[in-house]
């Protein structure tokens, strides 16, 4: 049974019953959508959704909130539209709109280091054959701009998490369409036709912000960093890919208890 459904793009209906089965209460009252304000556009994202309402059951009244997300495929994105016919597959390929929630569906959360979470997937509907909604636990995140040492733990830990037997396990397990070439292939992909190409152009760098601020030296270390990306790609293949959506965060109860991220 779907707790929602919606075409992509479109705005959230939910079912106050089945979101009940979903939050394990007895019923929810006084629902309420409020679309996500972010404004990155992401070719496998549809939509995101706060859920919030107020959950009864025998312990009493409380609110709740979660987080909904619609991921799709890429052939919905807008974005699709401005990319050439001949890496429209190539695009479809490396972009699988299916691994977000495997990832959420696997043992990810078991395998994570210690000191690191995920959030708690309270389920996934299929609204059709190509898309999917992740209900998922409301995570607040520590208000402030993060410290040196915020940053340092989550490098640490995003170290660890690519790094991890446990976690290339899962990942083994999930898969990928391209197994391990992924970051060849987006190189292929993405970064060839669009940030490469623009780089070596040349345009770009007389554009009136970009000149002004774009120091001569910088532009030289980009573009000798373009021709060093085989070189990483190779040393990046024994490493695990993870949906790039997937961002640390410092929550409240991390940064009560271990100052960490």
């Amino acid at each position: 049974m779907d707790a929602a459904t919606t075409p992509a793009g479109s705005s959230l209906d939910v079912d106050a019953a089945l979101l009940a089965v979903r939050l394990g209460v007895d019923t929810v009252h006084d629902v309420a959508v409020e679309p996500v304000d972010y404004p990155l556009e992401m070719m496998t994202t549809g939509g995101r959704w706060w859920v919030s309402g107020v959950a009864h059951d025998a312990d009493g009244s409380r609110p709740v909130r979660v987080f909904v997300k619609l991921v799709r495929t890429v052939r919905d994105s807008p974005v699709m539209a401005f990319i050439p016919p001949e890496l429209r597959a190539l695009t479809e390929e490396t972009l699988p709109w299916y691994v977000e929630p495997d990832v959420y569906r696997s043992d990810l959360a078991a395998a994570l280091p210690a000191g690191t979470r995920m959030p708690r997937l309270l389920g996934v509907d299929s609204p059709d054959e190509t898309s999917a909604l992740m209900w998922l636990e409301a995570v607040d995140a520590a208000a402030g701009p993060w410290t040196s040492d915020d940053w340092h733990a989550a490098a640490h830990a995003l170290g660890r998490l690519s790094t991890s037997p446990g976690i290339i396990e899962v990942a083994d397990v999930v898969g990928h369409p391209v197994g391990p070439i992924q970051a060849r292939a987006y190189w292929n992909g993405r970064l060839v036709h669009q940030f490469a190409a623009a780089y070596r152009a040349g345009d770009v760098w007389q554009h009136p912000l970009v000149d002004r601020h774009v120091r001569p030296d910088l532009r030289q270390r980009l573009l000798a960093l373009l021709d060093r990306c085989l070189r990483s790609w190779r040393r990046s293949r024994p490493c695990p890919s993870w949906p790039a959506t997937a961002t640390p965060v410092r929550t409240t109860s991390c940064a009560r208890a271990t100052g960490s991220s």
